[in-house]
């Protein structure tokens, strides 16, 4: 997909600072102050959505946390922003296909 986009990196920024309580559309636009709708307008054009750049963060916070191997499922879970260990275990088998302590066995 080439480097992110200026936008895309701006919401990133915003993600990666609180993935347990994220700042909203509305919030981030505020913050360049922009409206929520030309943000929203922005995403459409540039091919990228809020909820996939909020999943991305999760899932590079979640398997780097996972791939690190001291964490908790829980302590990661809440890390990367999931209300629970059986929450991350669905995402991390969408993502990779796999369960979390089969990750775990390829990283030793």
């Amino acid at each position: 997909a080439g480097a992110p986009s200026e936008l895309e990196a701006v919401i990133v920024r915003a993600l990666r600072a609180d993935l347990r309580c994220p700042p909203s559309m509305a919030t981030i636009a505020a913050s360049i102050n922009i409206s929520e709708r030309t943000l929203r307008r922005r995403l459409l054009v540039a091919d990228l959505s809020y909820a996939a750049l909020l999943d991305q963060e999760r899932m590079r916070r979640a398997l780097a946390l996972l791939n690190a191997g001291e964490s908790p499922m829980a302590r990661v879970a809440e890390a990367s922003g999931f209300s629970d260990t059986r929450s991350l275990r669905r995402a991390i088998k969408r993502w990779t296909g796999q369960t979390p302590s089969q990750l775990r066995r390829q990283a030793d």
